[in-house]
């Protein structure tokens, strides 16, 4: 029997023996925590937070289990940034169907090297100035505040110049207490750059054609530079984009070719993280590959909804920026992905108006589905925000699992680029199974599953703090 058989076995006879019970604080007090006292040979107290055992856990009050109370669980970690080995396939129609519109759509206009390293330039002068403008007003969480700001555009990547852009930050600046002449002069001289950054990239829209990418290494980094503009790449992640690259084209293709499209690619994500003025990358801040070797073997996912090729897991994902993202196996946006079947990871950028968006076509997708369908999403513990009581309190929620600050840890938005991967969490954290009537039995939840789940998510040794 094979290791998907013997699993889907497995989850067979789970579902057969479920019952739904409500889980309760005293509930959450399992063996885990003893077991991993007695494996460290003596009982202490958390040792990054300082709590006991009996503390650690943290659970939404309305959880719900399914499946039996005691149940074993195994799975298989697999090594390195890129899961290529044998993996649930999901909906593969739904993802033919939008490889073959990215093809004929965005991706066919795709952009160059030349116009990305001008790309890079002038979102590091808006950072810059955006530091200048706003940064006494917001605090020291004012890059975040820009890169989320960088995400408002509508015609031109990263340019953020239209009247919806304004309004965003009105409302940012707002938030964080601005008098209102303050808020308008802030917001006039942005737009004001912004539009000066628009005109500066419609200026190079006729740059096409291959640059000249210059490579430089030096121990375990790759630099990568078109003119004055460079970008760097750890020897690691360049290999995993090397993999990505032949799964997606072929072996046929040369290596100018892929350092170009290497090129463009890091650019644009470099400059969505606040260009070389200042690295944000909150954005887009990872799961570590065990918990998605837990979803694999415990919950068939095996495509990611929110990713890059820099920090995606498996060669299939939806990614923002389908342009340069193509070349390397992006399906596109998550809103043009229309699974009918199977089990994807959510983990979307921590925008409430994005997750509110999100959570719609989820519920959609899920009312639709012809078979088992479940959706694993990841954000903060939003307690009472609306777009994510909204999914809490969905009839699709057939469980809510909340991880506290200290027992949550992910890699870095700017993996690719830093010496230190992994980072703690900044807030707490809550993962939501969306799951229709099928799911519930096809890829049911138990404690066992969810324990795995908690001790991959636990902060590595050597993780930062932001």
């Amino acid at each position: 029997m094979s290791n998907w058989a013997r699993l889907r076995a497995e989850m067979r006879d789970d579902a057969t023996a479920s019952t739904s019970t409500m889980r309760s604080p005293t509930a959450e007090r399992t063996n885990a925590g003893k077991k991993r006292r007695r494996r460290d040979g003596k009982a202490t107290d958390d040792w990054r937070s300082g709590r006991t055992e009996k503390n650690e856990r943290k659970t939404d009050a309305t959880t719900t289990m399914e499946g039996p109370t005691a149940d074993t669980f195994a799975y298989e970690t697999r090594e390195g940034l890129l899961d290529v080995g044998e993996r649930p396939r999901g909906d593969e129609r739904a993802m033919e169907t939008a490889r073959a519109e990215r093809a004929g759509g965005e991706a066919a206009s795709r952009t160059s090297a030349g116009r990305e390293a001008v790309r890079l330039r002038v979102v590091s002068r808006l950072c810059a100035q955006f530091e200048r403008e706003c940064g006494a007003v917001i605090g020291k969480r004012w890059c975040s505040s820009f890169e989320e700001w960088l995400t408002t555009w509508k015609e031109e990547p990263l340019v953020p110049k239209e009247a919806r852009c304004r309004l965003f930050l009105e409302k940012q600046l707002r938030k964080c207490g601005a008098e209102e002449e303050a808020v308008e002069k802030a917001c006039d001289a942005m737009m004001r750059f912004a539009r000066d950054a628009y005109d500066e990239m419609v200026a190079t829209r006729d740059v096409v054609g291959l640059a000249e990418v210059r490579t430089r290494v030096d121990k375990d980094v790759v630099t990568l530079s078109v003119g004055k503009s460079d970008v760097r790449v750890n020897a690691e992640h360049l290999e995993k984009l090397k993999e990505m690259y032949r799964i997606a084209n072929g072996d046929r293709f040369t290596e100018k070719v892929f350092m170009a499209d290497v090129y463009t690619m890091v650019a644009r994500y470099d400059a969505a993280q606040g260009g070389q003025y200042r690295f944000a990358g909150g954005h887009h801040t990872a799961l570590h590959g065990e918990v998605f070797d837990v979803l694999r073997d415990a919950f068939f996912v095996s495509c990611e909804l929110f990713a890059s090729p820099l920090n995606a897991r498996w060669p299939t994902f939806c990614s923002a920026h389908i342009d340069v993202d193509y070349a390397f196996g992006s399906l596109g946006s998550y809103r043009d992905f229309r699974p009918s079947h199977g089990s994807y990871e959510v983990n979307p950028p921590f925008d409430e108006e994005l997750v509110g968006d999100m959570s719609n076509h989820l519920f959609e997708l899920l009312q639709n589905a012809t078979g088992a369908l479940t959706f694993v999403v990841i954000t903060p513990y939003w307690l009472n925000r609306p777009c994510w009581e909204d999914m809490r309190r969905s009839k699709f929620c057939t469980r809510c699992e909340v991880l506290s600050v200290r027992e949550a840890g992910y890699f870095e938005g700017a993996q690719h680029r830093k010496k230190s991967r992994f980072r703690f969490a900044t807030s707490d954290t809550s993962v939501l199974f969306l799951q229709n009537e099928p799911a519930k039995i096809e890829h049911a939840i138990t404690r066992a599953k969810i324990d795995a789940l908690r001790g991959a998510f636990r902060p590595k040794a050597d993780a930062r703090k932001k």
